[in-house]
């Protein structure tokens, strides 16, 4: 698999027994399938292995995914193994997570979230789908680019 910029490899991040049912990962070659064309909005998470804040994200998202099937799909990607949308996206620091609805980004944050803030994102996936498509963002969120 290929490694993080730089040449130095970057550990991955598994999807474990526990979490392989409600989670899905994510990668250059699936993400307009699984992201772009998702009938419900997807929770991006980029993380990395070694991270503990990357770490203690994919925990809570864990927790959460079970409530969400249905109306969000959780999903994480490693910037080192998805390297064409960490530039897309303009990820330069982990973990970041982007909400999709209808293709698009809708909200976005870099850094840590807390369990009030993801529940929160999440209680917005499912009542606010933008109807526009018109991006919108949470003006306290990191700004990212989404266009390349």
């Amino acid at each position: 698999m290929p490694g993080a910029r730089g040449g130095v490899s970057e550990p991955s991040i598994v999807l474990t027994s526990q979490n392989s049912n409600t989670m899905i990962e994510i990668t250059d070659h699936s993400f307009a399938k699984r992201v772009v064309q998702s009938e419900v909005p997807v929770l991006l998470a980029f993380c990395v292995a070694g991270c503990s804040a990357s770490q203690r994200l994919l925990a809570l998202l864990a927790d959460s995914a079970p409530r969400c099937r249905g109306f969000t799909t959780i999903a994480i990607a490693s910037p080192g193994e998805s390297p064409e949308l960490t530039a897309r996206f303009g990820i330069v620091s982990v973990p970041a997570v982007l909400l999709f609805s209808g293709g698009t980004v809708c909200y976005q944050f870099v850094g840590e979230l807390s369990r009030r803030e993801l529940d929160d994102l999440l209680a917005r996936a499912r009542a606010d789908r933008p109807a526009t498509g018109e991006p919108r963002t949470n003006p306290s969120a990191a700004k990212l680019p989404t266009e390349p």
